[in-house]
């Protein structure tokens, strides 16, 4: 199931997270990023399951022919990047 409102998170997430610092002022990415953790932390079980499941289902999506790939391997990291596991 799709859920706009969390990808649209995940997609603002991993904008943060993979861009350079020419696009994103990597202090201001941090900041933002430790944000959206702390919002992320107060989602009660069954938001956090969604949430988890929804990047994971994005992660399997980004995955090339070939395997994973650098924009895969980020959303599956971002569980534990944001505190979430």
């Amino acid at each position: 199931m799709k859920y706009p409102l969390i990808q649209a998170l995940v997609e603002t997430i991993v904008f943060l997270g993979m861009s350079g610092d020419d696009a994103v002022n990597p202090d201001a990415a941090v900041g933002q990023l430790e944000e959206i953790s702390t919002c992320l932390k107060e989602l009660d079980g069954g938001e956090r399951e969604r949430f988890l499941a929804t990047v994971s289902e994005m992660a399997i999506e980004a995955e090339g022919a070939d395997g994973p790939t650098e924009r895969s391997r980020f959303l599956r990291d971002i569980p534990k990047h944001l505190g979430l596991t």
